[in-house]
């Protein structure tokens, strides 16, 4: 239970930045009054220039103004965290369509990593295994728990993301610290919060071996961990995830980099001048490549989070923390068992985080463009009363507040 609680901390800090006020708006400006100064010597003390306020020759804003410029201030608060909600969404949509298409790829993969592969399967003997145990329905286990989670996962990875993003952004600018940081708080909420589920899976997913039990179902799954293992049982595997942070990390900086550079070369046209194709398919690419690149670096936590989820035999765990688990592959299998499943791994999670990524940025600007034209309909964004410079109320109570520039000395 101690070990739960220490790997949950990561995920508890992240959620309290993210929920922390954001500087990335900035604060309701109250109307203030700047007196006009002017400068002179004053021979008395010294020669330094001394500054003496003189009244205002401004009137302070109207009360209806203030109230303006006040509720167009609380508006844009709103809309802040109607984006949020919508990059909620939008990533568990996200989520769901990707993981639905590649989840029999995902069945195969888990088998092989599985310790009873050894490293020695290829992809062919493994599907083949999955097939005689259930047929084509084989393929498709753990679904179910997928559909429950990737919605959670990918939501509050996304709304993680976009929340720290936003909080760091006025520190940081759009660097790439700020991804990383972003994509580490992200991480490690959606890891901890998820992890039980993502356990479960594992173990629907993994053929029983001598010595294990063979589960009848999702119940009967959690019904069994928890009856044997309480809940540590479902917690395995988290601190591999922490350690998966880091892909996610490598995989939103090269992706933002190849985002941008993909934006810098579109026209207003729809053409580019980086490669022949449209917008969207350059993004689907950039989003391939990253993740290809992100997986390679990082894929032996992977293998060690599997492990880590497998049953008992016999009652004794083979692997009982990340670090034991790293060494005792390496020293049995070597490489190959480190990266077992690795071809496979990339065959789903490519065109998956592609699909994912292409997906989101797709149901993301749509819904933003809903919301807008929602807006506008229902009149939500008022602009105030204009006057005869035209400028709104909020234009004008902006204008009084501003600093002046002193007066010239007398």
């Amino acid at each position: 239970m101690k070990q739960c609680v220490l790997s949950s901390l990561p995920a508890l800090v992240g959620v309290i930045i993210c929920l922390w006020p954001s500087h990335a708006s900035p604060p309701i400006a109250r109307p203030a009054l700047f007196l006009p100064t002017r400068t002179r010597h004053d021979d008395t003390y010294s020669p330094a220039i001394v500054t003496e306020r003189l009244p205002s020759r401004r009137p302070l804003p109207s009360v209806k103004a203030s109230r303006s410029y006040l509720i167009n201030n609380a508006k844009g608060t709103a809309q802040s965290v109607k984006k949020q909600l919508l990059s909620l969404f939008a990533g568990g949509m996200a989520g769901t369509i990707a993981s639905s298409i590649t989840t029999p790829i995902e069945v195969v993969k888990t088998q092989l990593q599985a310790s009873a592969a050894g490293g020695h399967q290829n992809f062919f003997q493994a599907a083949k295994a999955v097939y005689d145990s259930g047929g084509l329905p084989a393929f498709y286990r753990g679904l179910a728990p997928t559909l429950v989670g990737i919605i959670p996962a990918r939501s509050i990875y996304f709304w993680g993301y976009s929340t720290m993003k936003s909080f760091l952004f006025p520190y940081m600018d759009n660097s790439p610290l700020t991804h990383i940081l972003s994509a580490a708080v992200a991480g490690g909420i959606s890891n901890t919060v998820t992890n039980p589920i993502w356990m479960v899976r594992t173990r629907l997913q993994l053929l029983a071996q001598p010595g294990q039990s063979a589960y009848k179902g999702y119940t009967d799954a959690v019904r069994q961990i928890w009856a044997n293992e309480g809940f540590g049982g479902f917690m395995k595997g988290v601190t591999a995830s922490y350690w998966g942070i880091s892909e996610g990390c490598i995989n939103w900086v090269v992706y933002e980099r190849l985002k941008k550079v993909v934006n810098s070369h579109m026209h207003t046209n729809g053409t580019s001048t980086l490669l022949p194709l449209p917008k969207n398919a350059q993004l689907f690419l950039s989003a391939a490549c990253s993740k290809l690149l992100a997986t390679s670096c990082t894929y032996p936590h992977e293998v060690v989070r599997t492990r880590l989820r497998e049953q008992a035999v016999g009652g004794v765990y083979k692997y009982t923390g990340m670090l034991q688990a790293l060494r005792l592959i390496a020293r049995e299998e070597g490489r190959r068992g480190l990266y077992a499943g690795f071809r496979t791994h990339l065959l789903r999670v490519v065109p998956n985080n592609a699909i994912l990524f292409l997906s989101y940025e797709l149901i993301n600007a749509w819904l933003h463009t809903q919301m807008e034209r929602e807006e506008e309909e229902t009149g939500q964004i008022d602009r105030g009363p204009r006057n005869k410079k035209g400028e709104g109320a909020k234009g004008k109570v902006a204008a009084l507040i501003a600093p002046r520039r002193p007066l010239a000395a007398s």
